[in-house]
């Protein structure tokens, strides 16, 4: 079996960070979905961990929810503890709408 180029890295991690319990309690809190049943969960982690990943290709992680300040910025790293900047000036535009409305 020929392992993952450079995205599998990524694609693992991802679904490492879905399955893992934070990732569990997030989807149902933010999306009302129902947490895998564990031996759900336990045998996609284990098919997981059989993943062939090229040993050259980097290593992502995610962001723990303990982590702060600089943890989840760092290259290879993605976080659900953080907006991204789009979604930031998204917001900062919707307060300035609001201010605008208000004194108007």
């Amino acid at each position: 079996m020929q392992p993952f180029s450079y995205s599998g890295p990524l694609a693992v991690a991802f679904a490492e960070s879905l399955l893992s319990p934070e990732g569990q309690a997030l989807l149902s809190a933010s999306d009302g979905l129902a947490p895998l049943p564990e031996t759900t969960r336990s045998a996609a982690l284990s098919a997981l961990d059989r993943i062939s990943l090229d040993p050259k290709a980097s290593r992502w992680t995610t962001e723990p929810a303990t982590a702060s300040g600089s943890d989840g910025t760092l290259l290879f790293s993605f976080s659900a503890h953080r907006s991204s900047g789009a979604a930031d000036a998204l917001a900062a535009l919707a307060r300035r709408v609001d201010a605008l409305a208000a004194a108007a």
